[in-house]
């Protein structure tokens, strides 16, 4: 009796399917840079977020001055743009300057026409009684309100070409 020679043959036998798991060394290194630029992009926006707070409890306050009216809404904006270009450029002394002059220097840092329509005898108008400055104090609120929204930062200013 001759046995089948076919009845010793087996399955073929397929190699067990390849796993995700452990990966390799290359998918290591990605996971680390994903992880490592996950938080310097993190740490950048939380320093941005923090150095950019005088600008958001600046707005918080030019909401408040909105409410007043006449000389004391004039009065309240340059308190609050004076302590806003200190907070933003504190290497600068502001303190010697006038009004005219704070203004046209802060008007050189943003990129749109901020005061422009500020008459020169400002300090004028900010003690007179009979004068009435509705229009002066719209147009100074609205550049006011530019201004602490555009105005670069201090690195930026520095790099500014002069006027």
């Amino acid at each position: 009796m001759n046995p089948d020679p076919l009845a010793n043959l087996r399955d073929i036998h397929l190699p067990e399917p390849i796993s995700w798991w452990p990966l390799a060394p290359g998918w290591w290194i990605v996971i680390f840079l994903i992880a490592v630029a996950a938080c310097a992009v993190c740490l950048m926006l939380v320093k941005r977020h923090r150095t950019r707070l005088y600008r958001r409890q600046a707005l918080v306050h030019l909401e408040q001055i909105e409410d007043l009216q006449g000389q004391k809404q004039l009065v309240a904006l340059l308190e609050l743009i004076k302590r806003t270009a200190i907070s933003a450029y504190p290497d600068r002394s502001f303190a010697n300057l006038n009004s005219n002059q704070l203004l046209r220097l802060l008007s050189t840092t943003c990129k749109k026409p901020v005061f422009q329509h500020i008459p020169d005898d400002l300090e004028t108008l900010l003690y007179a009684k009979q004068i009435s400055i509705a229009p002066v104090a719209e147009d100074f609120f609205s550049s006011a309100k530019l201004w602490i929204r555009k105005h670069p930062n201090r690195v930026q200013w520095e790099h500014l070409p002069p006027c």
